[in-house]
C-alpha cells in the first residue's frame, strides 16, 4: 500500500512541476510531410515548441522519411520515431545555421 501512495505522490509532484509526458505532438499535425523530399524543419520545430509550451511531452515522427535541417530540443520534450520512421538530415548546409556554442 505504501508503494501505491508513493507512486501517487510522485505523479502529483511531477504534475505540479509541469511534466506532461503523456502528451503527444505528431509532426504531421504541424504540416510535416514524410515524402523524403519536403523540408520539414519548421514543422518539426513547431511541434517541439508546442510541446515545450504545454509543459513537456513527446514529439512523434510517424512512418515515413522526414527531411530536416537543424532542430533544437527543449527541456521536458522527448523525440520518438515510430516503426519505419526516418528523420533524415538535409544536405543543404544553409539549413544548419551557425550558433555560438562551445562545441561545434
Amino acid at each position: 500500500m505504501l508503494r501505491i501512495w508513493s507512486f501517487i505522490g510522485l505523479m502529483v509532484f511531477a504534475s505540479s512541476l509541469g511534466f506532461a509526458a503523456d502528451k503527444q505532438f505528431v509532426v504531421t499535425d504541424f504540416g510535416a510531410n514524410g515524402d523524403a523530399k519536403t523540408l520539414n524543419t519548421g514543422s518539426i520545430q513547431s511541434a517541439i515548441d508546442h510541446a515545450a509550451d504545454a509543459g513537456g511531452g513527446t514529439v512523434v515522427i510517424p512512418r515515413g522519411v522526414f527531411v530536416s535541417g537543424a532542430i533544437f530540443l527543449k527541456p521536458g520534450v522527448n523525440l520518438h520515431l515510430e516503426k519505419d520512421a526516418v528523420l533524415k538530415g538535409t544536405t543543404n548546409v544553409s539549413d544548419y545555421p551557425k550558433s555560438m556554442t562551445r562545441i561545434e
